[in-house]
């Protein structure tokens, strides 16, 4: 993108911390753990907790209700595109 002088979705991400870093590096990788059927899924808690003790969490409690709260905020963001997405007019 950058090289045909368009912006990159990436121009506006928001410099992170370290611990913010090692969150985020945690809930990409919980989000393999999602249910998907009909549409995309919440990360199942006991997957959280599983992972949590996997890597010696010491809070495990802060630690899921943090990636909970990461999880809705991101499903909230999903249904948002997927509502704009679908009340776009077709290029047909």
């Amino acid at each position: 993108m950058f090289d045909k002088g368009k912006p990159s979705p990436f121009d506006d991400l928001p410099e992170l911390d370290l611990v913010e870093s090692l969150y985020h590096n945690d809930f990409i990788i919980l989000g393999t753990e999602r249910n998907n059927g009909m549409g995309i899924g919440s990360i199942p808690v006991t997957r959280i907790m599983l992972y949590a003790k996997q890597e010696g969490v010491l809070d495990v409690d802060l630690f899921r209700r943090i990636i909970l709260r990461l999880d809705n905020h991101y499903l909230t963001l999903v249904s948002k595109r997927q509502t704009e997405q679908s009340n776009k007019p077709s290029k047909d």
